[in-house]
Order: C-alpha cells, then structure tokens, then sequence
C-alpha cells in the first residue's frame, strides 16, 4: 500500500519529527538536569547537545524539497527547449535508485542562441546508461533565466524541433 509520498516528502517527515522528538527530549534533560543535583552536569550537557541536533533536523526536513519544487515549477511553466550533452560523468553520489551526473550541455531554446551549459543532476537509474556524448534531451528552459534549466526525465526523448530552435 503507498502512502502517496515521494521518498523526499518521507525524509522531510522523518527529519521533522525526530527533530522534534529530539528537541522534546533536550528540553526534557534541561530540565530534568536543573531539577535533580546529581544528574545536573552529564543531562545538562545531554539536554545541550540535544537541542541544536534538533534545531538542524528540523531545519533540513523544513526546506530541503525547495530545489524540488523550482525544477517542478520550471518544467510546468518553462520554455521547452533540446539540450545535446557534450560531456557527462557520474559524481559517485547515488540516492533513491538515481544517480547524480555532471553533465555539459549545448542548449537551444527557442529564440535564442546555443550555448553551453554545466548541470548536475539526479538521473532515474534506467536512464543513466542512454545518457551518452552526443545524445539530444528534452529540458525546460527557466523564462526568466535561461542558465537555469529543469531536465525532463519523463519525456526524455521528446527532443521534436519547437518552432524557432536553431539547428
């Protein structure tokens, strides 16, 4: 049974609620350790400790979808635009069945034109092996800045020439 939540949204929660648990339990130890003479020093220093980890917990789980969320609106919103890749290597980094790739790629949206540009990315783990030198991708191109670009890896090859696009 799915919860509907992407694995991102799980991590957010679980960072919010531990945090929060954790930050329950900090204050718990300050406490406890004012309270109690002889668990003073080692809970203070436990309820101490604890808090910050809290405060940092619930600040990665708070706001770590926002890179998410803009590549989501740019692909909603941007300009449909091909990229050639040019150069492309794995950073090592792999997460949630998708590995990070730095690529170099030659950009044509439309009106505009080509030109390079250097985008990491988390590439779904049945692409990887397609992304070779030379291979055309479909990218949404940010209306307002045009370096900044959202990948399409659902519609990976629909790279069909828009109106416009210099060839």
């Amino acid at each position: 049974m799915s919860s509907g939540l992407t694995w991102s949204e799980r991590a957010n929660w679980g960072l919010l609620i531990g945090g929060i648990v954790m930050g329950v339990c900090g204050i718990a130890f300050l406490v406890t350790g004012a309270l109690v003479p002889i668990l003073r020093v080692t809970f203070i220093i436990t309820g101490v400790i604890f808090i910050p980890c809290a405060a940092l917990m619930i600040r990665l789980g708070w706001g770590s979808d926002d890179a998410a969320e803009e590549e989501d609106a740019i692909r909603k919103s941007g300009a449909h635009a091909k990229a050639t890749i040019t150069a492309i290597a794995p950073t090592g980094t792999t997460r949630h069945g998708r590995t990070e790739m730095k690529m170099q790629l030659r950009l044509e949206v439309p009106g505009k034109p080509p030109y390079l540009i250097w985008k990491t990315d988390m590439a779904p783990s049945d692409v990887v092996d397609q992304l070779t030198v030379g291979r055309p991708i479909s990218v949404h191109s940010d209306p307002s800045d045009t370096l900044d670009i959202a990948i399409d890896w659902d519609n990976l090859n629909d790279v069909s020439s828009p109106t416009g696009w210099l060839t």
